[in-house]
């Protein structure tokens, strides 16, 4: 029989600078050489005979514009633009250092992409960790990618080779992720999953006028003043656009405007103030303009822009990453009225869902009270400065909690 030390040795191109790191032969034999482009890590089936496996692991954020297409064939099968090319590459572009990517690429036989960890070092107290791309940022849902499950066991398994504490955020609730993170790293890590704050969302179903009519009647009272205070203003025009990659910036110029001059401007977190957000929406929104994707909503009150959404249209669900309003109109309630008219858009293009994205707040339990629920997944190796690491993340977090210290979470909106 051969040993994996044979395969490894019998491998293309195995010669050269090799390190060794973490072996287990009960399981999978992992190695690790330098790249120009990255790492190559080379697993090993611990059965009779030997099945090479190859993983990447990417550190330049230009790697990720070249596996495009590809990318994108895995990410279908998840239905969320969340997954897709073009969220990571502008994470990457907009978040990620040189060299703090640490994105893991499975291929199988042919040499085709059956799984991707869109993985990038973060910190925790000084420590090393890893994280999904833009997750510390954006704090939006996400995952991995893969094929089927063979697949996303080889793309975790090729964490234990990267050695760090890892916080995954917001996996959906019930996805085989937090299930085979504990199968790998067993006996080899404190691992906790808990639940992470739920994304609300809206099926759409057949017909708009049987969920107008449905709304509760203090809703319906609210946006028929609203209506009626709007029109009292002058001509209101509801638009939804789907722009051309060159008109996008004029969109985002007047977008930024508003959020400047208004309680995200007073806040800190308009577009044109945030210059790392900034930077991932503009990028962001070529790329989906680009691929027919993006959708603008502006409600406009005599021509002048008095609330607008930023959303993606993909696999027969609207997603909404950003909503902004002109204070100037408040008391039309400019924002409920163009979320009405974004509802019904959804409804008359017979989509199956709108999904919300962010946190669970009260304003939007106006149109909803389904969520998706999601978990977080911490893997704390057994080394010293790991553990000592995530001791002090949780005494910070007890002492928050004990004086009513919660910290704000990122969000994109």
């Amino acid at each position: 029989m051969a040993t994996l030390e044979d395969a490894w040795r019998c491998a293309p191109g195995a010669c050269g600078n090799v390190r060794s790191l973490q072996v287990d032969p009960h399981s999978t034999a992992t190695r690790l050489r330098t790249r120009s482009r990255g790492a190559l890590i080379t697993s090993f089936s611990a059965g009779k005979e030997p099945i090479l496996r190859m993983i990447q692991v990417l550190t330049n954020a230009s790697d990720i514009c070249g596996l495009g297409p590809a990318w994108n064939q895995v990410a279908e099968r998840f239905g969320s633009p969340l997954l897709r090319q073009e969220w990571f590459a502008s994470c990457a572009e907009a978040f990620c250092p040189p060299a703090r990517l640490q994105l893991l690429v499975a291929r199988d036989g042919n040499g085709e992409i059956s799984g991707i960890a869109p993985l990038a070092l973060g910190d925790l107290e000084g420590t090393e960790t890893l994280e999904i791309l833009g997750s510390s940022v954006l704090y939006e849902p996400t995952g991995l990618l893969y094929r089927d499950e063979p697949a996303l066991e080889e793309l975790i398994s090729a964490t234990r080779a990267i050695n760090r504490v890892a916080v995954i955020r917001r996996l959906p609730l019930g996805c085989p992720e937090a299930r085979i993170f504990e199968r790998v790293w067993r006996g080899r890590s404190i691992l906790t999953v808990q639940a992470a704050p739920a994304s609300p969302w809206l099926p759409i179903g057949a017909c708009w006028q049987e969920f107008d009519d449905a709304l509760p009647s203090r809703n319906k009272y609210d946006l028929k003043r609203a209506y009626r205070r709007g029109q009292s203003l002058g001509k209101m025009e509801t638009e939804v656009l789907a722009p051309a990659p060159s008109d996008v910036e004029a969109y985002l110029g007047e977008m930024s405007r508003i959020e400047a001059t208004g309680w995200k401007g007073r806040a800190g977190t308009a577009l044109s103030l945030d210059n790392q957000v900034g930077r991932f929406f503009r990028l962001y929104t070529q790329r989906t303009a680009a691929a027919n994707m993006l959708r603008l909503g502006f409600l406009r009150i005599n021509g002048q822009i008095a609330a607008y959404q930023m959303a993606v249209e993909y696999a027969r669900r609207l997603w909404l990453f950003k909503v902004g309003y002109d204070e100037t109109f408040s008391r039309c309630s400019p924002g409920m009225l163009l979320m009405h008219q974004m509802i019904r858009y959804a409804f008359e293009q017979r989509l199956e869902a709108f999904e919300f994205l962010g946190t669970e707040a009260q304003w939007l339990r106006f149109w909803t009270d389904q969520v998706h629920e999601h978990v977080a997944v911490r893997v704390c190796p057994l080394t010293a400065r790991s553990l000592a690491a995530v001791g002090k993340d949780y005494s910070r977090r007890l002492l928050r909690r004990a004086f009513g210290d919660t910290p704000n979470q990122p969000c994109a909106q």
